[in-house]
């Protein structure tokens, strides 16, 4: 078993999964950290026995030699330190977003590419077991053709907003990819943003979307709910397919539905009412980041892998900005607080219903 050095940038929340994920695999061997905060606290409660910098060039300076890296710091560091680590001949995981701009990330792509290296991004969804099942529900063809594709995805508000992040950076790149997966390339119709807590940074938003054969996506992020919610909602020609990724279930929802050809696939749950037929699939729970670490180790040794690389690393980046400049065209993408707002039918003398 081929088994590789590697190094972990960052040591927040993110970083705090990957250690945790990285020590549990024997086919990584994790031999320094670098984190710029230095929080003794947090390293001893990780009980990481591993030498740890509070800089890449730090790092470099002691010569510890490690073939492969895992970049978790904030998104606003990405590019530098991605650079910084195939400059030096380093195979590269970058947590979502690759960088802050589609500009940054496809300088990234061709610098791994002149050095011949591995860059992946950490679009984690792609590595959620209920993807699979989706898959294999849109390939049995049991929905029909899909005709629109709903995402959500909310909650929570993070502790520290830097200038250049938003909602649509943070959440929606993931749901960006997901559909580019489904559909192929996609066109940005529409998009409106608020921004209710920090005056210009959206927390809210809905973006509009098509793809070349017509159908369409609507996709709703924002950090305001206190809860999280994580779905994807299929509706095709004949049923409906609901995803929840926290939960890794996959449901279908219809009528006459030819159950025989989803069967052949994975086993199905049969709940059907008087009303609808409702089949839930049969998952195998995994852990997305420990899916994602072994899809890692494939694209290091030139297996395939499900991974977002090249051009799609570069893409969910590119329809961010898009539609945060559509957003920022749309008169709503303005800071607001209206503590006295009431509900149009309490304003109004017309009676709510006739």
């Amino acid at each position: 078993m081929k088994r590789f050095r590697c190094a972990l940038i960052g040591l927040g929340r993110m970083g705090t999964y990957h250690y945790q994920t990285i020590s549990r695999d024997p086919r990584f061997e994790l031999v320094a950290a670098v984190d710029p905060t230095n929080k003794v606290p947090s390293l001893k409660e990780l009980a990481l026995a591993t030498p740890l910098f509070t800089s890449l060039d730090e790092l470099f300076a002691e010569d510890i030699p490690f073939e492969c890296a895992f970049v978790a710091s904030p998104t606003e560091t990405h590019f530098p330190l991605v650079k910084q680590l195939l400059e030096r001949g380093v195979h590269v995981l970058v947590e979502k977003p690759a960088a802050s701009t589609p500009e940054q990330c496809q300088r990234l792509v061709d610098l791994a590419a002149r050095k011949g290296l591995y860059l992946a991004v950490g679009n984690i969804e792609r590595c959620n077991p209920v993807i699979e099942a989706l898959r294999d529900v849109l390939e049995s063809g049991i929905i029909g053709v899909p005709v629109h594709i709903n995402s959500t995805r909310a909650g929570g508000f993070p502790a520290h907003v830097k200038e250049g992040n938003n909602v649509l950076l943070d959440l929606a790149v993931h749901d960006l990819d997901v559909l580019q997966m489904i559909l192929g390339e996609l066109h940005v119709e529409k998009s409106i943003a608020h921004s209710t807590q920090i005056d210009g940074i959206c927390d809210t938003a809905e973006v509009s979307l098509t793809n070349r054969d017509g159908i369409t996506a609507q996709v709703h992020v924002n950090w305001l709910s206190p809860h999280r919610l994580r779905n994807i909602r299929v509706t095709g020609t004949a049923g409906v397919c609901e995803v929840n990724y926290i939960e890794q279930s996959c449901t279908v929802i219809g009528r006459d539905l030819d159950k025989t050809v989803l069967q052949t696939m994975r086993p199905l749950v049969d709940a059907s009412t008087d009303q609808f037929e409702l089949l839930h699939l049969e998952i195998e729970r995994k852990q997305p980041l420990e899916r994602q670490l072994d899809q890692f180790y494939r694209l290091l040794l030139g297996d395939q892998h499900i991974l977002a690389t090249g051009e799609q690393l570069v893409a969910s980046v590119q329809l961010v900005e898009l539609a945060v400049e559509k957003a920022s065209q749309q008169a709503a993408f303005s800071f607001f607080r209206q503590d006295k707002w009431q509900p149009y039918f309490l304003r109004s003398s017309e009676p709510l219903l006739n």
